[in-house]
């Protein structure tokens, strides 16, 4: 570099600093954080098989995200009533201190697990809230404040688990459900999608003082791009069609599609949920982001 000394001097002790997180002028991590245990709450999104069955075509394969995530690490991610660390259960709302809900996993899971720096906890939320409260209050500015509480609830989780000692937190906001072919039937696609921003935009607002310890996972914007360009991430080519012929998603298999269709390229298993291709793919994209991240 030519010009100035005192900015060669700064530039050079600026790249030495200990304090950088990428080796100045290759954007690589000098000393990447590799997770010792992948811990995981949520709902039906992230539910590894509670119930036994879960919300995607049941295939026997790595086919909820999460899964694939802590797979892309090398580590197992199992049902904790199964004797694993994914306490995710379907159609669990953000609060509440009893059951399914996702305060009541984050308890559960502080109360059997000491958090430590090689940990990576995996969070999502906010379907069911959404789901709920359209189906009692319509798109009224009930609904819209109710659903931008329970953003910011699920907010309040994640700073729970950081103030346990949780280093490193992954938080997945809600995919557009205005896109989904539940939204598409309704007539409701842009109602829908902008509920689920008032939501996202609530959870993103509550956790922005967590920094460094908190990456949030932009599933909305990251499943726009798959519902508009399918083709560009094989081996999808289809984001309308529903790959399930049954009436409950959890009861789908690879001999209930509908006809005609190889559910490894359709993005929707359900009105709601994803197919195993299209979870695989969000959670190599989660992984990439942690890499680039941490």
């Amino acid at each position: 570099m030519t010009g100035n000394p005192l900015r060669r001097i700064l530039l050079a002790l600026t790249c030495a600093s200990a304090a950088l997180l990428a080796a100045c002028g290759s954007g690589t991590i000098v000393d990447p954080f590799q997770p010792t245990r992948v811990l995981s709450v949520g709902d039906s999104f992230s539910d590894l098989g509670q119930d036994g069955k879960r919300y995607t075509v049941n295939d026997g394969t790595i086919n909820i995200w999460s899964q694939q995530l802590a797979a892309s690490f090398g580590l197992p991610l199992v049902a904790s009533n199964k004797g694993g660390l994914s306490y995710a259960r379907g159609d669990a709302l953000v609060q509440g201190p009893t059951g399914n809900s996702i305060e009541a996993q984050v308890t559960e899971l502080l109360s059997k697990n000491t958090l430590q720096p090689g940990d990576l906890v995996l969070i999502n939320g906010g379907i069911a809230d959404i789901v709920t409260n359209v189906a009692a209050y319509g798109f009224s500015s009930q609904s819209i404040a109710n659903v931008k509480a329970a953003g910011t609830a699920l907010g309040a989780q994640v700073q729970r688990l950081v103030n346990a000692g949780a280093k490193h937190v992954l938080l997945a906001g809600v995919y557009p459900l205005g896109l989904s072919p539940y939204g598409a039937a309704s007539g409701q696609v842009t109602n829908l999608t902008n509920i689920t921003l008032d939501f996202n935009n609530a959870l993103k607002l509550s956790v922005v003082d967590l920094g460094y310890n908190v990456l949030y996972l932009d599933s909305s914007n990251y499943y726009s791009n798959v519902y508009y360009t399918p083709t560009n991430y094989a081996p999808l080519n289809n984001s309308t069609t529903i790959a399930c012929t049954t009436v409950l998603v959890t009861e789908c298999t690879p001999a209930t599609i509908t006809p005609g269709y190889d559910y490894n390229t359709l993005l929707y298993a359900s009105g709601f949920y994803f197919t195993p291709t299209a979870h695989r793919l969000l959670g190599t994209y989660g992984y990439d982001q942690l890499r680039n991240r941490w």
